[in-house]
Order: structure tokens, then C-alpha cells, then sequence
């Protein structure tokens, strides 16, 4: 068995205007090579990469031939397309939305140029003959087929361009290449021989995430970011449904109303192998003196700042191995960091694995743009006086910008989501365009405290629902349930669930350990607040070594509503749970005045990553201290939509 992959990434379209460019999809096909080279033993030879110009659709469907030619059977087959997806007039009569799906190779255009899409007839055609040598075939498409322009000028770049209508002659399109597909209206008509991802649903955006490091900005796709991000977490038995749930809840959280899609052989083992390396790491690629390069940047979720430890080369675990010393990161780029080694018992090698020690502060802090904002400089005060706030150096790696926007109609709002404004206000946009938090009048008394408040309120949301520890793994099982209209209780892992409010779910874990472990579950709500659900009133609950404990199928059941004075028709809520290895205690969420998780019993890891996540680091300079802890946590988030009835 072998393993082949073909993979594109698109940024530049000729026949475009400026405002359509994109920037991170090249990125995004760097990341995703290097990722199978180093951590899923994909040789460099076997991976064929066309960005850019290089990108044709001539080139691309010739790959696509000499990638099928290459393969026997049984062999590991990965296609990725990073770039603009979009729709056009179909090609046989038969389609029902009259509309062919489609990916833009670089010389593609529209009226009067010929349009050189690559339809999802096409694509389905080559997966068929794929799948006739193989069953290991996976597919991800980071663009949408929504085509259209987002609200606001601060969201992120849409990866969709506006449909094109015209006839099939008038598009220069052959009856040869619009004739040419299977039986099915896209391209998953063979699911059990294969499995796609794409980034998001069909009348929905795709959208570019952006980091800042230096005051550099770093683009990916959203799905790619956080996909690979899963996808370095991979244990051997992972399966494709694994990585794919992290990732939609991570997308899900940056962009609410971006839901990513997986279809076919989910359950199947990721890249149908075993040889998955069973810890996330960065390599060691260069030493000089106490400088080191590492072989993963921002793209991997690198930071400046943070700390690293560094195994020997070849090392499959953390346990019973010594470390040969801890690095600092000080410069990130979108593949490659450089660190200086802080201690070493030991040479650091070329080859040496490196697994995060500890995170950098500034992980922990939402980026507000004021660039927009006139008078804005009380809240920049208070913004700098925050742990869990700062002012973006790079409004274009921003979450939040604000507006200072005058009493005014609608008819000439620049926020098409505002209604009528009475009197001068502030407004937070998310990256999105979305309205963040509620308006509020600019004289209002206060309201620097109010935006400080809410704005923090934004950040231990987000900061706690990220809140991951790759590098510890418990083999537990955390299943959430919803009650159907047969009143059967029905598993809801993974995916993009809409309940109505009134619904009943219930949880279970199960330990797989052969010893005891300890459960913590924190609700999520849609207003924000984060509560601690179970156990109530008291520390974690313990569960023995192979026993389950499931929670709302007895007398006891759990209800979804929508907070009172939730004014959104449906809204984004979540369950998380925590568990740990020493007992836990989340009770202090409880107690509004009572900010510190210091407690003997607690996990100290996870009490000074949880801590910081919530109220934001002690001192902003300063990075954690590197322990040696017997103790470890995972955690598992389930998140889910409510809707107003």
C-alpha cells in the first residue's frame, strides 16, 4: 500500500478583480503537504502540489488522470482543493436546484470569458473510477458555492464567487465536458467507498482565518486551520468523524454561521492506516548555537511566547522519556517558528520532537480594532488595563472592531444587520459582520466598564470553549443525546445539530481507563455565560475504571431554552466536559464575585490554563512556569443550535 495525494491551492485569478484575490489557500496547500509528509508518512514524491498559475483547469484535470493512473489497489488517495468555489447552470436537465456545484481553477472567468470551472459531475466521474481501485479516498474542499459578498468590510474574505447564469454555449463550455458524469447530483453518490469534507453548506460562506505574529498577518482557510489542527491530535484508530468534530466546533466558534460538512465513510480510520504518530509535535529542523528553527508556525497554532519541550528525535510519547531541555518561541511565520532553547539537560537535535510545555499569554486575549472608532480613547485605556483584551497592532488579524456610529436610518447604515439608530452609539462587530453584543449609547454613564465587561465576557467564552490538551489522551467517551419524536434517545456527536427550545438532551461518559477518572461538564450558553451543569454544587464526579455514568434519560431531564432577554431567533450553545485524573473543582463559576480556581484538589495545569482563559494571565509579559505534573485533563465539546419556536 502507498499513499498519494494531489493538492491545490488557489489565491491568484487573473480574470478577477482585486477585491475577489484571495490569500490564504496557497497556505493552506503547504500546510496540509507538510502535515502528511511529516506526521502521516506521505513521501514528498507521491504528493503533487498546483497553486496559483500552475492551477489551470488543463492542469488540474491532468493531475487528477495521472493521479488515478498512478494508484493500485488499496492504496491511500487524498484530494484537497484551498480556492473559490461557485455555482453554474447545469449540465443535464435532471439536476433539481439547476445548478452544477463547481471549483475555480486560475484562468476560469466570467461574461465574456469562458467559464473553465470544474463542475461536481466532473469531480464525481474521477471519484468513481477512484473508488473502482481503492476504498481509501478523502476528499476537502475549502471554498463555498454560495458566491456572494459579505456584509461588512472588517469580515473575513469569502472563498465563493456570484453564480454564473449563462448557457452552457455561451460559456464556452463542450457538450464533451458537460456530459461527462454519473448518476447524482454532486459528489457523493458513493459514500461508502470514500469521504468528503467541505467547508461549509451550500448556501452558506467559507471563510479565511487571519493571524497576527509580529505584526505579521497569516492567512488559512478556516476549515484547513482548524482541521489540521485536529488532524496533529491523531491518535492511531482516529477516524475522519474524530477530526472532523473538532474542527466544526472550531470553525463553528470563530464564524457562528459557518457550518462544515462531512459525508461518506466518517467512521473510517483517518487515511486508512495505523501508522499515525500518537503525539502532536513540531520537528526540530535547524540549530545554531541557543537559536532553533521548528518545522511549524502559525498555521500548526504556534505563538510567540510560548513554551515548548523538546523530546529526542523518534520519541512516540511524552511518558518515560526524559526531555533534552524547553524552547520560547520569539518569531512565527505561517509554516516555520524560531525559538531560543531556555534550558537543556541534553544536545537538542535536529530531528527532536517538540510538544507545547505551556501557552503564551497573549492566546488568552481577544483582539479589538479601533481603527473605525473616533473618541475611542477611554476605551483603549480600559482595553489595556484588561488581561483578556488588547487593541490589534494588524486590523486584519482582528475578532472584534468597534464603530462609533451616529443616530442615523437604515437606509444609510454600512451594518445592514442595525436598525434605526436614536441617538450616537457603539457598536462591536464580530468577524463575520455580525453584531457582537448589545448597542450602547456613547454618553451613556458607564459605558466604558459596560464594553470593557462585555468585551471580556466574548473572550473567556471563546478562550474556554478552545480550551484543548492534545498531549494529555484518556480513552473516554463523551456522547451527548437528544430525545426524537419516537421519545427514543438518539447520539447527536458531531455534525451541525438545530434544536427547537423545549428539547431534552442528556450525556454520558464512559471510562475506558483502567483507572479512575473524574467529570466535570460546563454549559455553554447562548448568552455568553459559561455554568458549570454537572455535578451540581460539588467537585468533579468520579467514575470508575470501565464504568459509565449518563445524565437527563431518568426523572431528571435537561431542557433547552433561550436565556430571557435573548433577542436572536436561534443562537449557538455548547456542553464541555472536563476530565481529569485528580479531582476537579468548577463550583466557583457558580459565585459571581469569586474570580480564582486555586484550589489543592484541582489539576494544576488545567486549573492555571482554565484560570487564564478566564480571567486572563497575571502579567502580560510573563509566561507560565514549566512543571513536572503527574496529573492530566482531555476535554470533549459538543456544540449544537437552539432555535425560537
Amino acid at each position: 500500500m502507498s499513499k498519494h495525494a494531489l493538492i491545490i491551492g488557489v489565491d491568484e485569478y487573473p480574470n478577477f478583480d482585486q477585491s475577489q484575490q484571495l490569500s490564504g489557500c496557497v497556505n493552506d496547500a503547504q500546510l496540509l503537504r507538510k502535515v502528511l509528509i511529516d506526521h502521516f508518512n506521505f513521501e514528498p514524491e507521491n504528493i503533487q502540489a498546483l497553486h496559483n498559475g500552475a492551477a489551470t483547469r488543463k492542469c488540474i484535470v491532468a493531475a487528477m488522470e495521472n493521479l488515478l493512473d498512478k494508484i493500485n489497489t488499496n492504496d491511500v488517495v487524498v484530494f484537497h482543493f484551498s480556492g473559490h468555489g461557485s455555482r453554474r447552470r447545469a449540465s443535464t436537465l435532471s439536476k433539481g436546484t439547476g445548478k452544477d456545484s463547481t471549483i475555480m481553477p486560475c484562468d476560469t472567468g466570467r461574461r465574456p470569458l469562458p467559464n473553465l470551472d470544474i463542475a461536481n459531475t466532473e469531480i464525481n466521474d474521477w471519484i468513481a473510477r477512484v473508488s473502482n481501485k481503492t476504498s481509501y479516498l478523502s476528499l476537502t474542499f475549502d471554498c463555498c458555492h454560495s458566491g456572494t459578498v459579505t456584509r461588512d468590510a472588517f469580515a473575513a474574505k469569502i472563498r465563493g464567487i456570484p453564480d454564473d447564469d449563462r448557457s452552457m454555449e455561451e460559456m464556452g463550455i463542450s457538450q464533451a465536458i458537460s456530459t461527462r458524469s454519473v448518476d447524482g447530483t454532486d459528489w457523493m453518490t458513493l459514500s461508502d467507498r470514500y469521504v468528503v469534507i467541505s467547508g461549509c453548506r451550500d448556501n452558506e460562506y467559507s471563510h479565511e482565518l487571519t493571524q497576527e505574529d509580529g505584526g505579521e498577518a497569516i492567512h488559512n482557510g478556516a476549515l484547513t486551520h482548524f482541521l489540521v489542527n485536529a488532524l496533529l491530535k491523531a491518535q492511531p484508530g482516529t477516524s475522519y468523524r474524530d477530526v472532523f468534530e473538532e474542527a466544526h466546533r472550531n470553525v463553528n466558534t470563530q464564524y457562528p454561521s459557518q457550518n462544515p460538512q462531512i459525508e461518506g465513510a466518517k467512521d473510517r480510520e483517518l487515511f486508512g492506516t495505523r501508522e499515525i504518530t500518537p503525539i502532536r509535535f513540531v520537528p526540530v529542523e535547524d540549530v545554531d548555537g541557543d537559536r532553533v528553527v521548528l518545522g511549524g508556525g502559525a498555521a500548526h497554532g504556534l505563538v510567540s511566547g510560548s513554551i515548548w519541550s523538546v523530546l529526542p528525535p523518534g520519541s512516540k510519547s511524552k511518558d518515560d522519556v526524559t526531555p533534552l531541555g524547553t524552547l520560547q518561541i520569539d518569531s512565527v511565520d505561517s509554516l516555520s517558528s524560531e525559538a531560543i532553547i531556555n534550558t537543556a539537560t541534553q544536545k537538542i537535535l535536529v530531528g527532536s520532537r517538540c510538544i507545547e510545555a505551556e501557552p503564551a499569554p497573549q492566546q488568552f486575549q481577544l483582539k479589538i480594532d479601533l481603527s473605525q472608532a473616533q473618541d475611542s480613547e477611554d476605551l483603549a485605556e480600559g482595553i489595556a488595563k484588561s488581561d483578556l483584551l488588547t487593541v490589534a497592532d494588524n486590523v486584519n488579524s482582528a475578532e472584534i472592531r468597534a464603530y462609533r456610529l451616529p443616530p442615523r436610518s437604515a437606509s444609510c447604515e454600512p451594518v445592514p444587520t442595525l436598525s434605526d439608530i436614536r441617538e450616537q452609539s457603539w457598536v462591536f462587530v464580530n468577524e463575520q459582520g455580525d453584531i457582537a453584543m448589545p448597542l450602547h449609547a456613547v454618553n451613556k454613564e458607564g459605558v466604558t466598564n459596560t464594553l470593557v465587561t462585555n468585551l471580556e465576557s466574548i473572550s473567556r467564552y471563546r478562550n474556554a470553549l478552545r480550551l484543548d490538551n492534545p498531549d494529555d489522551y484518556m480513552d473516554v467517551e463523551f456522547n451527548v443525546y437528544r430525545l426524537d419524536e419516537n421519545r427514543e434517545w438518539q447520539t447527536i456527536n458531531g455534525g451541525d445539530w438545530v434544536f427547537d427550545e423545549g428539547d431534552y438532551i442528556a450525556f454520558e461518559l464512559v471510562n475506558h481507563e483502567a483507572s479512575d477518572v473524574y467529570l466535570s461538564v460546563l454549559d455553554f450558553g447562548l448568552s455568553g455565560k459559561i455554568s458549570l451543569l454537572w455535578p451540581p454544587r460539588t467537585s468533579s464526579e468520579l467514575i470508575g475504571a470501565g464504568q459509565k455514568v449518563r445524565i437527563g434519560t431518568g426523572k431528571n431531564r435537561i431542557r433547552l431554552g433561550l436565556p430571557k432577554g435573548f433577542s436572536a431567533p436561534k443562537g449557538v450553545g455548547a456542553l464541555k466536559a472536563f476530565v481529569t485524573s485528580g479531582e476537579a473543582d468548577f463550583q466557583w463559576l457558580q459565585q459571581e464575585s469569586l474570580r480564582s480556581t486555586q484550589t489543592r484538589s484541582e489539576s494544576q495545569r488545567l486549573r492555571r490554563q482554565f484560570e487564564a482563559a478566564y480571567n486572563g494571565p497575571k502579567y502580560r509579559e510573563a509566561v507560565f512556569d514549566v512543571e513536572e505534573e503527574s496529573d492530566t485533563w482531555t476535554a470533549v465539546t459538543r456544540s449544537f443550535t437552539i432555535r425560537r419556536v
